[in-house]
């Protein structure tokens, strides 16, 4: 039988509650996986940052968070210990953002067309 290393979880619609909590029900089996060497990714269409805050609410005990952001377009692996400065630290895995011109693009036609549209535009400039 395969053992099964890594389990990779949406937030929203499939985790979550309509609060946007996780269970605790949830909660225990996430952390019976993580103490049996399971790795926990979070696979989400939100912003880094709201990874941090359901990774802690957790309590997984691997040593780091693997998460996927921004619908694909950004994976970061942040270490499940705080430094003394009370940080977390973070490896910027991938990064995936589209070009100025083609952000503008993007937004116009969701704008014209009355849609939503996520874009990843990095200044680095």
């Amino acid at each position: 039988m395969t053992k099964i290393k890594v389990v990779a979880l949406d937030l929203d619609g499939t985790v979550l509650s309509t609060k946007h909590e996780l269970s605790e029900k949830t909660k225990s089996v996430l952390r019976r996986l993580s103490d049996k060497g399971v790795t926990i990714v979070i696979a989400t269409g939100r912003s880094p940052p709201c990874l941090t805050k359901y990774f802690t609410a957790m309590e997984l005990s691997q040593s780091s968070w693997p998460g996927v952001s921004y619908n694909g377009a950004c994976g970061i692996v942040w270490s499940a210990q705080l430094s003394s400065d009370g940080s977390r630290a973070q490896e910027n895995v991938f990064l995936d953002s589209v070009p100025a011109e083609r952000a503008l693009q993007i937004i116009s036609f969701a704008e014209e067309t009355g849609s939503v549209a996520q874009v990843l535009y990095l200044n680095t400039t």
